[in-house]
């Protein structure tokens, strides 16, 4: 189902980190699955990967509300940086403020998906991120 080895979700909400990972285990996802609370970790993590010949993960689940940094501005750090850039970025956030959509989708994200409280919502989420990891970006189809 997931065509991707590791995932890095940053998010400060450990109920949503924890939500993520269970509803990703659920759907058969079978890969490593780092979090980090805050973008500073985050560039940490990202940095001694590349420190260490690690490899990068293909996916990053970014949440915007965050400590410090947003994600918006994480976002724009990333794909402004050759070596980050490829990686592929979905918004993970609680804001469902078209303001955010449009900025992050100009930044370059792959997707957007507004957090829901609803576990079939999440699910639902989760099924779509291994879609969106096996095709090329796209924001043809809609976003949320």
């Amino acid at each position: 189902m997931f065509s991707i080895s590791t995932i890095l979700i940053v998010d400060d909400s450990v109920a949503d980190v924890l939500l993520l990972k269970m509803a990703l285990k659920r759907n058969h996802f079978e890969g490593h699955i780092e979090s980090v609370g805050t973008t500073d970790l985050a560039y940490q993590w990202l940095m001694g990967r590349l420190d260490s010949e690690d490899t990068l993960p293909e996916l990053i689940l970014l949440d915007l509300g965050l400590p410090g940094e947003s994600g918006l501005e994480m976002l724009e750090k990333l794909k402004s940086n050759p070596v980050l850039s490829p990686m592929k970025v979905i918004v993970f956030s609680g804001s469902s403020r078209p303001q955010d959509i449009v900025r992050a989708r100009h930044l370059g994200a792959a997707w957007y998906f507004v957090k829901k409280s609803e576990p079939k919502d999440l699910n639902f989420i989760v099924k779509e991120l291994a879609r969106i990891c096996q095709e090329p970006s796209s924001w043809e189809s809609g976003a949320e």
